[in-house]
């Protein structure tokens, strides 16, 4: 009898010599098993290992399961290779079921292993950017003020404003002859004249041609290059201009223009220009232009009478006012117009009134004031700008009193005469010592013409109402050409017939004092109101 098979798997012995498969694992028995026992015998020694790398297998399962298992994804150079199909080649049916059958009976299978189930996946946020090594520099942003206080607003640019400044002109480089000369202590240096500023210099002034200036110009330029103009002052005078050019056209002033325009002024005698030495009866002392201002008046050093500077206001035209005034041009045409040299034009002054642009300055933030506001100092009263001629006596007094209603005096009280004549609504005064005449209404109005009268000029022989008194001479011309006359009177009929009057006056640059038959007359404003203190 055959001893019982020795399993070359496990090295347990059967316990039957005919056994075909192996009691403890399964594994079947044959000859070659038996004959190599003892060779199966030390193969018990191998059983430890079985069972240690078994287990190494289910721990490589689990964390393969952990780092493999479903959501989870590998970068590409992570990802393990695919495996490649292998093929099986299947064993006998029964071998298989009889092997299965005694290894189940022999050694119980151990469970699977229960896989440790994983979180459920949910969408992750995006991953946050991480800080670099590289230094991010400070915010230079303005802080956010606290809400309770109001973020500062820019401030709207400073609006652009207009202002009118004179700008007087210099003529000492074309001048070529002075005002000392004739005049008696003429203004000189930078002095204000009818409210106007000049640059006078040391009494420079220019004379045009004349029958004993016969190599004097005739075309006098005063550079000018001023944007903006709006008015031109010219202080103006004839010389040797006798009563025979009375009405006659001397010449003209042309303003010249960066656009190739000129605007032409006349020079009429007796209108707008007259004689600098006045008044010896052969020569135009009267004027009757608005637009020029006697401005000073003094002596002479030929004889006793007086001189005076005369100035022509030229408001330029409103579609010209933005254009830039290039030169002034004083043009002496005597010899086309009168047929000879005489009579002469003096300038003595030059001054443009323009617009000036600037930005207007914002306004400084008061500080916010303290518990108790400071006592302001108080400011000084303004210096008023002293006249060169200071009047006196009862004459003072009252330009004293009313010194913005008259400006500065232009020449001392004199003593003079004339004619004068009530009218129902008004007087008029007749000066002789410069041939005018004053009309002063009721209503405190005030006006002034020259006296136009010649000797031997016919009256009109208007018949007056009952009782009243047609005006003759030089009342009765400056009644029918500047009053109305007989169809609408502002003065009405003369109450009483003209008189002659012994009268003192002296002249301001807006008006002039008068006293007649004891009683003084304020005219000023320049026409616009006249009283009896």
């Amino acid at each position: 009898m055959s001893s019982p098979p020795v399993c070359p798997n496990c090295g347990v012995r059967s316990r039957r010599p005919d056994a075909r498969f192996c009691q403890n694992c399964g594994y079947p028995l044959n000859a070659a098993a038996v004959a190599v026992g003892a060779g199966a015998a030390r193969s018990r020694h191998g059983k430890p290992w079985l069972w240690l790398g078994g287990a190494l297998l289910v721990v490589l399962m689990l964390v393969g399961v952990f780092l493999f298992g479903p959501g989870r994804k590998l970068l590409p150079c992570c990802q393990p290779p695919q495996k490649q199909p292998v093929s099986v080649i299947p064993s006998s049916p029964a071998l298989t079921s009889e092997a299965t059958a005694a290894a189940e009976s022999a050694t119980p299978t151990p469970p699977p292993p229960t896989p440790t189930p994983l979180p459920t996946r949910t969408s992750a946020p995006p991953p946050t950017p991480q800080a670099t090594d590289t230094p991010v520099p400070p915010s230079t942003s303005t802080p956010i003020p606290p809400t309770d206080t109001p973020v500062p607003t820019r401030p709207p640019a400073s609006p652009i404003i207009a202002e009118l400044a004179f700008i007087p002109l210099s003529i000492q480089h074309i001048a070529n002859s002075n005002t000392q000369e004739g005049y008696r202590n003429p203004p000189v240096g930078q002095v204000t004249l009818g409210g106007v500023p000049f640059d006078l210099g040391h009494g420079e002034s220019v004379v045009t041609q004349a029958n004993p200036l016969p190599d004097h110009p005739t075309t006098v330029t005063i550079p000018a290059g001023i944007a903006n103009p709006q008015t031109v002052y010219l202080l103006l005078t004839g010389g040797d201009l006798f009563v025979s050019f009375d009405g006659k056209k001397l010449g003209e002033v042309n303003l010249v223009f960066d656009n190739g325009e000129t605007y032409a002024v006349p020079l009429i005698a007796g209108e707008n220009i007259r004689e600098w030495k006045h008044f010896q009866s052969n020569v135009v002392s009267h004027i009757s232009s608005p637009l020029v201002t006697e401005v000073w008046r003094g002596g002479n050093n030929y004889d006793s009478g007086d001189a005076v500077f005369d100035m022509l206001r030229i408001d330029v035209p409103p579609s010209l006012r933005n254009r830039t005034l290039l030169r002034i041009d004083v043009l002496d045409q005597t010899q086309q117009t009168v047929g000879q040299m005489d009579p002469a034009i003096n300038l003595n002054g030059v001054t443009v009134a323009a617009l000036i642009m600037r930005e207007q300055p914002t306004p400084t933030a008061l500080p916010t004031p303290t518990a108790v506001p400071p006592t302001p100092t108080p400011l000084p009263p303004p210096t008023p700008t002293p006249c060169a001629i200071q009047p006196q006596g009862r004459f003072g007094a009252i330009w004293r009193q009313y010194q913005s209603m008259l400006g500065c005096a232009i020449n001392d009280e004199v003593e003079t005469g004339g004619a004068t004549q009530r009218f129902q609504y008004g007087r008029m005064i007749w000066r002789e010592n410069i041939n005018w005449h004053y009309v002063l209404h009721d209503d405190g109005t005030w006006e002034n013409y020259r006296d136009e009268y010649q000797e031997g000029m016919q009256e009109p022989g208007y018949q007056a109402p009952p009782g009243l008194v047609t005006p003759v001479r030089g009342f009765g011309i400056v009644w029918r050409k500047y009053q109305g006359g007989p169809d609408s009177p502002r003065v009405g009929w003369g109450v009483e017939k003209e008189y002659w009057a012994p009268f003192r006056v002296q002249d301001f640059e807006k008006g002039l004092i008068i006293e007649l038959e004891g009683t003084i007359y304020v005219l000023g404003d320049n026409g616009a109101r006249w009283l009896t203190p």
